[in-house]
This record gives C-alpha cells, sequence and structure tokens, in this order.
C-alpha cells in the first residue's frame, strides 16, 4: 500500500517537472544571459572576490528546500547562520538557475568555496541558492512555492528575474505560464498529501 501512495506521489512530481519544461523553462531562451553575468561582476566585485585563490577550494551541493510530507519546505536558518546577508532574487517563473550557474561559474574559476543547493522539483539540472559562507553572503531565489522566511534586515538586495524577461514574449506567454505555475503548485501540494499519508 505505501509503496503504490509513493508512485502516486512520484507520479505527481513527474508531472509537475513536466510541465514546468513544458511551459516555464522557455522563458530562459528570450533573455539575454548577459545581465546576468555584468550582475554577478558587480556582486564579486561589491565583495572583493575578483582574484583567484591559490588554496584549495571544494563546491558543497545539497538541498535546503524539500517536497515533504511537512509541505514545501525551506531550511530558512542555514542562511541566517552560514550567509546571513541575502541577495535576495525574486523568482516568479523559476528561472533563477541562468544567474546562479554562472555565478557558480564565476566562484569555481577563481577557486572560491561556496554551497550550491538543487532546487529539489528540478534535481541536479538547476540551481536554487548560492551561500559563501566566508563572506557572509547568500544569493536566494524565491520562486514563490517553497516556505521562504528572511527577516527583512538580513536582505541587502533585491533583483527581480521576471524583470529580464522582454515584454513581447511576457505578452504572447503570461496568461498561459500563470495558469501552468498555478498546477504546478496544486500538483506539488498534491504530492505532499501523498507523502503525508505514506508516513
Amino acid at each position: 500500500e505505501k509503496k503504490e501512495i509513493y508512485k502516486g506521489c512520484y507520479d505527481l512530481l513527474k508531472a509537475a517537472k513536466s510541465i514546468y519544461q513544458a511551459t516555464l523553462k522557455p522563458a530562459e531562451e528570450s533573455i539575454d544571459s548577459k545581465v546576468f553575468e555584468e550582475i554577478n561582476k558587480k556582486i564579486l566585485r561589491q565583495n572583493a572576490l575578483t582574484e583567484a585563490s591559490d588554496k584549495e577550494f571544494k563546491t558543497d551541493f545539497r538541498y535546503l528546500s524539500a517536497i515533504s510530507p511537512e509541505g514545501l519546505i525551506t531550511l530558512n536558518d542555514t542562511f541566517l547562520q552560514l550567509g546571513k546577508n541575502v541577495i535576495l532574487l525574486e523568482d516568479r517563473w523559476m528561472l533563477a538557475d541562468l544567474m546562479l550557474n554562472n555565478l557558480h561559474q564565476k566562484l569555481s574559476s577563481l577557486r572560491i568555496n561556496h554551497i550550491c543547493c538543487y532546487n529539489p522539483l528540478l534535481g541536479s539540472s538547476a540551481l536554487q541558492h548560492i551561500i559563501i559562507p566566508h563572506i557572509n553572503l547568500s544569493i536566494v531565489s524565491n520562486c514563490g512555492l517553497f516556505n521562504l522566511e528572511i527577516p527583512e534586515e538580513n536582505i541587502i538586495k533585491t533583483i527581480s528575474i521576471q524583470k529580464y524577461i522582454p515584454k513581447s514574449y511576457m505578452d504572447e506567454h503570461k496568461n498561459k505560464m500563470v495558469f501552468f505555475k498555478k498546477l504546478i503548485r496544486e500538483l506539488l501540494i498534491a504530492a505532499t498529501e501523498k507523502l503525508k499519508q505514506a508516513k
């Protein structure tokens, strides 16, 4: 019985991921990636991270958000413990990976220790957050699905990812994107109910 419940949960998650890839992810192609290149260069400059370190470095990969029996959760305390200064990425259409992956590549080329956090719906194909502990900085995306509770005083800057989607693209696709984002939310909530039932 438990096995059948889990199968139903995974079917819901697969459907949510497929809908994202078919309806929201295509918006990535409309964005000029040079925008995020410049934003990331500025973040590195402002934090004096412009010269490569000669020390050994490592990148940790983990999940800080989860689809769980308790709902769609985020371990918010981790940001406050490891990177309490937060750059918040408003990410309605779940496209923050464009910026975060570019930043991850830059940090790696500079040999700077950092933590990459995967999106629990999309897995290792998409980054959701990056934490740079030694400068006490977190770059946190908020797609509106997973509970995110960052105190206002910890947010040093807010960047709107959706602002960089061309208006012409949004004029044509926004209504569909709104509908499918709501559908993804409902599928994820249904998946958490399955997990609760299995537990």
